[in-house]
């Protein structure tokens, strides 16, 4: 089931998203659990990337959507953002953070329907290209979008992600393999670097959101800036 939230102040703009997203639901059958949110930092903070598809009011009392959706993105890259506004020229600050589409107030119904089927669709791709990664006999589980990068030295990999760190014997073809259709690439020799996680490349050096930078070797360079090229235009 993928877990769905609405952050949205308004009483009656809320209660017909409710309406509309239960009409669409039924008629196509999805099981999707809707969460409800009336102001964005309450929204922040119970947030721990537990969302597959948020819904975000832009204009709240408390806070400014796109403010909040920002806070979202520092640590999820992968959770689909809507937004949902009175004044479509606003819809357009949503690429700042990577948001798919916006819908306008108050929701109609065979628009919401139409787009629904593209924003799903978004969802499912993020779900097929997230790879889990079963490490210390069974006793941890690491999810390929939060690994920030993996380091091999000798024999051993370690697997820095949002959470901590993790060591365990692994080859790196082996894991080249596995994450093979996901959005990770070789900068070097000893490093497979998550590539929603680049903040910045400047010559032979690449920084990471988490601060950690990384040396580029001059022999994979231009094939790893090629793969966050691809990236950046979603065609990685």
């Amino acid at each position: 089931m993928n877990r769905v939230a609405l952050v949205e102040d308004n009483p009656e703009d809320r209660k017909r998203f409710e309406e509309v997203f239960a009409d669409f639901c039924a008629r196509n059958q999805c099981p999707l659990e809707l969460d409800l949110y009336e102001k964005g930092e309450d929204f922040l903070k119970g947030f721990d990337k537990q969302y597959d598809l948020l819904f975000m009011d832009i204009e709240l009392p408390d806070s400014n959507g796109i403010d909040i959706c920002k806070k979202v993105r520092e640590t999820d890259e992968r959770v689909v953002i809507v937004f949902l506004t009175n004044m479509g020229q606003y819809a357009i600050k949503g690429y700042e953070v990577n948001a798919i589409d916006f819908l306008l107030k108050p929701l109609d119904v065979g628009v919401f329907l139409i787009k629904m089927k593209k924003i799903l669709s978004a969802v499912k791709s993020n779900q097929a290209s997230d790879v889990k990664l079963v490490l210390n006999g069974g006793k941890c589980v690491i999810r390929s979008g939060d690994i920030v990068f993996a380091e091999v030295s000798q024999h051993e990999m370690t697997f820095h992600t949002i959470h901590g760190a993790f060591a365990e014997r692994y080859a790196m073809r082996d894991l080249e393999k596995l994450l093979s259709k996901t959005h990770f690439s070789r900068p070097n020799y000893c490093y497979l670097v998550n590539l929603e996680y680049v903040l910045s490349i400047q010559k032979f050096d690449l920084t990471l959101r988490t601060g950690e930078v990384l040396q580029i070797s001059r022999n994979r360079r231009k094939e790893f800036i090629d793969d966050f090229s691809r990236y950046l235009g979603g065609s990685l």
